[in-house]
């Protein structure tokens, strides 16, 4: 292991190339690595076209690529919908209600309905 440590720090430019490797592998590993985060979701529920009924949000477990669920800070996805039932009545939230990037899945959600 010494061998190597001197091989590599004898010669700066040896050293510089390693670490430019080293570091272009790892970008490219963690780069498309598939997680999943939980995040917190607004939802509106219009009256009519204008009209805001209920605002509240819902949590949501969304899976994908990194790199695409950090842009979701900056497009941070949203459920709008518009209710055509009585006040009264519960409203469903499906999944496909979730706006989100095609490269994003919904794994859960909830609550799976509001009440007023």
């Amino acid at each position: 292991m010494n061998n190597l440590k001197s091989i590599l720090c004898s010669n700066y430019v040896t050293f510089a190339c390693a670490l430019i490797l080293g570091y272009s592998l790892w970008l490219m590993l963690s780069h498309n690595q598939i997680i999943q985060q939980k995040i917190t979701i607004p939802v509106t529920i219009y009256k009519t076209k204008n009209t805001v009924d209920i605002t509240t949000s819902i949590e949501a477990m969304i899976e994908g690529a990194r790199h695409q669920l950090r842009s979701m800070y900056y497009h941070p996805p949203k459920v709008a919908i518009y209710r055509d039932e009585r006040p009264g009545n519960p409203v469903q939230i499906y999944a496909d209600d979730i706006l989100l990037p095609e490269t994003l899945s919904v794994i859960n959600y909830w609550p799976h309905e509001i009440t007023n």
